[in-house]
């Protein structure tokens, strides 16, 4: 898969547009790590959508918002 970098400030307008067009779908999580290579975190969860929030202790934080098997999964990364 073709990776593409998303400058901060379209990080909102992008997350959005994504979440609307993929809402719904099954999706895998994979964490990827330069120690640990790539590790699934979830399988075949409905896709619910993708959130840039601020946190004033974190900063940024990416959520990733997957619905499945009549629970919710928040991955913050």
């Amino acid at each position: 898969m073709k990776t593409k970098e998303i400058a901060r400030n379209e990080w909102p307008k992008f997350f959005d547009s994504f979440s609307r067009q993929h809402e719904g779908w099954l999706v895998t999580l994979e964490i990827l790590g330069s120690e640990i290579g790539a590790q699934v975190e979830e399988r075949e969860l409905a896709f619910e959508g993708i959130v840039d929030e601020w946190d004033e202790i974190q900063g940024n934080e990416i959520d990733i918002i997957m619905i499945g098997a009549g629970r919710s999964h928040n991955a913050q990364h």
